[in-house]
């Protein structure tokens, strides 16, 4: 018997041939695992991965909110506290590639037709400026 030809859908659910998203078998065990009511149908699958994404830009909002108020603290200490010092050059380049990483993740969340002509590109477009700043500026230093 030829296991690899046997469809391995839900039943009654429709087949998901999208390769980069998680079949609906996998999300049922996933809903399972956190007590919900299984995956029964596509709309079912879509919403869990919705919420999926909705959890993870929460998250990185979070974090990124985070991160620009601990830069902002330490470019004022950086202004008061031994200025030459040179591991200012070496915080400011990592805040550089955490803030590059974010535009990253934006990018690959949103798709880039979303992330550059989407309600929010103005906002996007202006992120994308002072990343590409702050990465110059770690290189002219």
């Amino acid at each position: 018997r030829d296991f690899s030809r046997e469809s391995h859908s839900i039943e009654g659910a429709p087949e998901d041939d999208d390769d980069d998203r998680p079949n609906l078998r996998t999300l049922e065990m996933i809903r399972n695992v956190l007590g919900a009511r299984p995956v029964s149908t596509r709309s079912d699958a879509t919403a869990l991965l919705h919420q999926r994404r909705e959890r993870q830009i929460f998250f990185m909002e979070s974090f990124i909110g985070f991160a620009i108020f601990v830069n902002t603290i330490l470019l004022g200490l950086s202004a008061d506290l031994h200025p030459s010092w040179d591991g200012w050059i070496i915080i400011d380049a990592l805040f550089a590639a955490v803030f590059l990483a974010e535009v990253s993740f934006k990018l690959r969340v949103f798709g880039a037709r979303q992330f550059l002509s989407g309600p929010d590109r103005l906002p996007n477009l202006f992120e994308v400026m002072l990343v590409a700043f702050a990465i110059f500026e770690s290189f002219l230093a």
